[in-house]
This record gives structure tokens, sequence and C-alpha cells, in this order.
């Protein structure tokens, strides 16, 4: 690694330890982005084990549905998250297809159903902790060039009262896609 990379990466660095100790749930996994690796921010892990193949799981599914004012070009959204609540925390999965290609997304664990105002704030382990991981799960992902987006994250956390999963794009996260019931 150059000496000007991990100059560019000391803030980077200093900005996830700080928000990994301040209100987290400790203990938590951190690990890769799915797109390039940044310790401290979970955002998932295309290679992790999917939801519902962790064994021994309590495992929610949910078809994603469109939520009106959804951004145009988002009409053929259409997938499924998973929720495995296991010993070992919670593990999230979402498979979409119809995104359009190249396209950053978000997907993010809230608290609230979907007919709840459309899923509702976000869930968090502690409910005056951060807004991030590791309280907070979120899926960040990048569209293939067919449309097809999946992701997965890991948190030692246990999130039993979360209640759906919100897509929206990365650079528009007030416009929301579609929502699934868990």
């Amino acid at each position: 690694m150059s000496v000007s990379t991990r100059r560019r990466g000391l803030p980077v660095l200093a900005a996830c330890l700080l928000l990994t100790s301040c209100g987290g749930v400790g203990g938590m996994d951190h690990g890769s982005t799915g797109g390039g690796s940044m310790r401290g921010m979970y955002m998932g892990d295309a290679n992790a084990t999917p939801a519902d193949k962790v064994p021994g799981a309590e495992l929610r599914t949910g078809t994603f549905r469109l939520l009106d004012g959804r951004p145009s070009g988002t009409d053929s959204v259409a997938g499924t998250a998973w929720m495995a609540l296991s010993g070992r925390g919670t593990t999230v999965t979402v498979e979409l297809n119809g995104l359009q290609a190249g396209r950053a997304y978000l997907a993010l664990v809230h608290a609230r159903a979907c007919s709840d105002d459309s899923g509702g704030g976000n869930f968090r382990f502690d409910r005056n902790g951060p807004t991030m991981p590791p309280n907070e799960i979120h899926l960040q992902f990048t569209a293939d060039p067919s449309g097809h987006g999946f992701m997965t994250a890991e948190n030692r956390g246990k999130a039993s009262g979360a209640k759906s999963v919100v897509l929206s794009p990365s650079d528009a996260m007030d416009s929301r896609v579609a929502c699934a019931d868990l």
C-alpha cells in the first residue's frame, strides 16, 4: 500500500472506529462492504452464508412489493428478503431483479411493517444509538448489468423486533422503491 493510499484511508478508518465505539452493540461482526473493504461499517458481504441457509435459525421471509412514489425506472423491481435469527445473531439477505443496471442500492432493516408508513424508521439495536452499523443493519450493493442485486449482512445482535426491509437507491434514500415484510 502506498503512503498516499494510507493517508487517504486514515480519515475513513478514524470515522469507522468512532462509529463502532459509540453507542453501538458491542461485539458486532464487521467485514467487507461487498464492493471493497471498510472495517467497522458492515454493509454486507455477497459471499456470506445467505439467511435462508443458516442452520437451526428462525427464518422469516418476505416478498418485496413496490411502493407508491418510487423513482421512475423501478416499476419492474421484484425480489425476496430473508432474515435468520439464531444463536449467532441476525443474518439478512436480499435478492432482487428489475433494478437499474449499475446503480447502487441500500436495503435497510426497519422497525415497522410495510403497511405502517412504508416500514417506518430503521430498526436499531440501541434506540438511542447511532444510525449506522453495527447499531442498524444495512445491505449495500450495486445491480449487475442484468439488473440483479444480491447481498447478505450479519450482525451479532438479535433483531427480533425487526418487521421489514426497505429498498432505496443509495443516492436517493428518500425515494423508497420497495418493501418486504418479514
